[in-house]
């Protein structure tokens, strides 16, 4: 896969969730739309972005594994964090 498809899958993959979250703010009884603040909307993005750079570097053999990586990649940055040598 090229390195510009590995980054939109994994790219993509992470702003699922974000979707999602939105989806669900939006169709509940209380919309919470000031919730997502331009300093959200901007670090979700440079998540995302993060996520897609990663995702060249894993190297994944097809876009549904670029996309699974996105969507892991906080619980990896998260267990990453957690970990880190002494």
């Amino acid at each position: 896969m090229s390195k510009k498809l590995c980054f939109f899958w994994g790219f993509f993959g992470a702003t699922l969730p974000e979707i999602l979250k939105l989806k669900d703010i939006v169709s509940g009884p209380i919309q919470k739309i000031e919730f997502y603040s331009i300093n959200y909307l901007l670090i979700s993005l440079a998540f995302a972005c993060a996520a897609g750079l990663l995702s060249i570097a894993w190297e994944p053999e097809n876009p549904t594994k670029a996309i699974w990586f996105g969507v892991s990649f906080p619980i990896i940055i998260q267990t990453m964090g957690l970990h880190l040598p002494s």
